[in-house]
């Protein structure tokens, strides 16, 4: 929670982590847009790394997704 969301080919910031639910099939981050995203939307992202999750950097606070932007 609270880490930033970048995209990993454009290196677009998404937003920042809210939260982390469980939806059933797959856990969920929901990504508010901060004063650095590159738009206003909240986003939904499944927790799949390899998938969407390309990388998480504890130390910086940054999860690189694979995520496009008007999805």
């Amino acid at each position: 929670i609270g880490m930033i969301v970048i995209d990993q080919d454009l290196n677009d910031v998404l937003g920042i982590v809210e939260v982390l639910n469980n939806y059933g099939a797959d856990d969920c981050i929901i990504v508010k847009p901060s004063h650095d995203s590159v738009d206003k939307q909240e986003r939904l992202i499944p927790f799949i790394k390899e998938k969407f999750i390309k990388s998480v950097d504890k130390k910086k606070r940054v999860i690189k997704v694979d995520w496009q932007k008007d999805f």
